[in-house]
C-alpha cells in the first residue's frame, strides 16, 4: 500500500492503535461512545522494556426500522480489529433487533444496514459476498 507520503509502508499495530485512539477522541468530540479494548501486550524487539498494547475499537449504534408495519429497534455493537496476517483493520459487527434479543438475518443486514448505493458491489464480493457470519477474532463471540 502506498501512503501520502510516498512510503510504501502499510498500516501497523502501532500505526492502528494510534488511529483508533485519535478516532475514540473524534467520537467522542462528536457525542457518540467509543472506545479501545486492550486486549494482550506485543512486544517490539527483544529486551524491548515499553510493551505496545493491542486491542480493538468499539462503538454502537442503535436505530429503529419499520418492518412490515411495525416498528422495530436495531443496536449495532461494531469493533474494528486489527488483522496481523492481512495488514488492515478489519470491521466486525453484530446487529440486535432489541425485542427479541436475536440478530438480524442476512437479508435485514443488507436491507437495513447497508447503504443503497453498496449493497450491489458488496453481494457481488467473491462467492459468498463481502458479509458473513463468523467468530470475532478477539472475543471468539458470534459477530
Amino acid at each position: 500500500m502506498m501512503l501520502s507520503d510516498g512510503s510504501g509502508a502499510g498500516f501497523t499495530a502501532e500505526s492502528f492503535r494510534s488511529a483508533s485512539l485519535a478516532l475514540v477522541q473524534a467520537y467522542r468530540l462528536a457525542g457518540t461512545e467509543a472506545r479501545w479494548t486492550p486486549t494482550s501486550p506485543v512486544f517490539f524487539g527483544f529486551g524491548e522494556s515499553n510493551a505496545m498494547v493491542s486491542g480493538y475499537l468499539s462503538t454502537q449504534r442503535a436505530f429503529s426500522t419499520s418492518e412490515e408495519l411495525q416498528l422495530r429497534n436495531v443496536t449495532i455493537d461494531y469493533h474494528i480489529i486489527f488483522s496481523d496476517s492481512w495488514q488492515v483493520p478489519v470491521l466486525y459487527f453484530s446487529p440486535i433487533w432489541d425485542d427479541a434479543q436475536e440478530p438480524l438475518s442476512l437479508e435485514e443486514v443488507y436491507t437495513f444496514v447497508v447503504e443503497t448505493n453498496s449493497k450491489e458491489a458488496l453481494r457481488d464480493i467473491g462467492v459468498l459476498g463481502g458479509i458473513s457470519h463468523g467468530v470475532h477474532f478477539v472475543t471468539f463471540n458470534g459477530f
